[in-house]
């Protein structure tokens, strides 16, 4: 879709600082307007290739079954959902309760609702699926409560003489035994990544003393690698003001907007070049470069090149380069 971009103002270099490095801010191009443009031909060709409503219907479920079976992030809540429906449907089925197998099928064709309506907008990330999970574990003790399937159904002689306390025993033990299976090893994976942050975060914390030694300078982070410091550095208790993501929920919002203007800067590129207390900061990795930051720079500015004017290194080993344009002599 070259010709589209172009039309919009928006270069190959832009491009890949949009999409494969989450700058937004870098090119005034890339705009609310520019946006709902290229939002168009997206809308116009997708209903264009779309499926026949059967065959998306079919993927939609196929796309179900993968997330709820073999997603592993909804883990162990998942396994417990399923584990505490199969237990109810017993416990309902043991006590003739028709009224219980009611309840549970319109909690499933709810569920269902919820988890078409995700899949088929891709809207499913886990920090969505695991409230409906929970919402149906809540739904589940409901039925049980609602319905008392603990007790015995007197009008039902041929169950006269059975006791349900197995059932619900396995109930209330299974459910917690089946979430600790398959939740350890999340557990296992959630301490170690917050072990491993609580180590990085020390990188965070000085490079912000850094922030704070340099009041007079404003920084554009470079979003690459820098994106997992954004609750770090927004939510400390007096945050250093001096820097701006060039990539975020708030790119183009009135806050934005309001501070940058604070700073006196209408174009976050040409102010690397012409403000000489704007910087750079870009976080060195061995598994990326800046290379786009570069021919963004040789296309949108010719005769300009970005030079290292400092080094900032975190004592755990974490490196930082501030960066600065400059017009070619």
């Amino acid at each position: 879709h070259r010709d589209l971009y172009e039309a919009v103002g928006i270069t190959e270099s832009s491009y890949r600082a949009m999409t494969g490095h989450y700058n937004y801010l870098l090119d005034p191009n890339i705009n609310l307007e520019s946006l709902r443009t290229i939002e168009k031909v997206a809308v116009a060709e997708r209903k264009a290739g779309e499926a026949a409503f059967v065959d998306k219907l079919r993927a939609v479920l196929r796309e179900i079954y993968r997330m709820n079976w073999e997603e592993t992030q909804d883990r162990p809540l998942n396994r417990m959902v399923f584990f505490g429906y199969l237990c109810v449907l017993v416990l309902a089925a043991v006590r003739l309760d028709l009224r219980a197998v009611r309840s549970e099928i319109f909690l499933i064709i709810a569920r269902m609702t919820d988890w078409i309506y995700l899949v088929w907008n891709g809207r499913y990330p886990f920090r969505v699926t695991q409230i409906i999970y929970l919402a149906e574990l809540v739904g589940l003790v409901a039925i049980v409560l609602n319905h008392r399937l603990w007790e015995r159904r007197p009008d039902r002689r041929i169950w006269k003489k059975l006791t349900l306390q197995p059932l619900i025993l396995a109930l209330l033990v299974g459910v917690p035994l089946v979430g600790d299976h398959y939740g350890r090893p999340g557990l296992r994976y959630q301490y170690n990544f917050v072990k491993s942050m609580k180590e990085m975060s020390v990188c965070f914390t000085e490079l912000e003393d850094y922030l704070e030694q340099h009041p007079e300078n404003f920084y554009f982070f470079d979003m690459s690698h820098l994106y997992y410091m954004e609750d770090t550095l927004a939510f400390e208790t007096s945050p250093a003001e001096n820097y701006i993501y060039m990539g975020s929920w708030m790119v183009n919002s009135p806050w934005y907007e309001h501070k940058l203007a604070e700073a006196g800067i209408t174009d976050p590129g040409d102010a690397l070049i012409h403000r000489d207390n704007v910087y750079l900061l870009y976080q060195v990795v061995d598994f990326d470069t800046r290379d786009f930051l570069d021919d963004f720079y040789a296309d949108h500015y010719p005769g300009t090149e970005l030079r290292l004017v400092e080094t900032f290194t975190s004592s755990n080993g974490f490196v930082y380069e501030i960066l600065k344009a400059y017009e070619i002599p």
